[in-house]
């Protein structure tokens, strides 16, 4: 009996021992497994974030490569100050010269403008011949691609011509050399 005894609290010793071991195991394997759950929790919202970035990146993109055609076409009609005092007498002396009229114009003081508002630069013109050659003349610089306001206009006969003589403002880019910004 006392080898019975022997063998039985052998057996439960064991089998406590083993159950202890067991219990200890699992806090510990249970602890370690909790924190590498959160690792790959805190993993998968970086990922998610990095995700969102990559996504607002290209959408990005693709609204600048949107943006560079409308400001080609912003460019169209506010030209650089520069590009405007190269181009815009010649236009004007090129419209004056094919409705037959001879015309004068000069330059003023530019205006810088700012990131929000365009500059301009002040200009004086002043066109001689017949009166519808005049109407045309006028139709054909409002509808030229130069952004252009008229502060004075003065139409008086000369002759058997007419004379109409202007003040008026022509816009550029906001800043010289540089686009508008938004």
């Amino acid at each position: 009996m006392l080898n019975f005894r022997k063998k039985l609290l052998t057996r439960i010793g064991l089998g406590g021992g083993l159950i202890v071991l067991i219990f200890v195991g699992t806090l510990f394997f249970g602890g370690r497994i909790s924190s590498e759950a959160k690792a790959i929790q805190d993993i998968k919202l970086d990922m998610a974030r990095r995700n969102a970035a990559i996504q607002s990146l290209a959408t990005l993109k693709n609204e600048a490569n949107k943006a560079e055609g409308y400001m080609n076409t912003l460019k169209q009609f506010l030209p650089s100050q520069d590009n405007l005092i190269l181009t815009f007498r010649k236009e004007i002396g090129a419209l004056a010269k094919q409705d037959k009229l001879q015309s004068t114009f000069l330059f003023g003081d530019p205006a810088l403008g700012s990131a929000t508002e365009p500059g301009f630069i002040h200009f004086t013109i002043s066109v001689t011949g017949p009166f519808n050659a005049l109407i045309t003349f006028l139709h054909d610089l409002e509808t030229s691609r130069y952004v252009i306001t008229m502060d004075s206009l003065e139409v008086t006969a000369v002759g058997k011509a007419w004379r109409l003589a202007g003040e008026g403002r022509v816009f550029s880019e906001g800043l010289p050399g540089k686009a508008p910004s938004t």
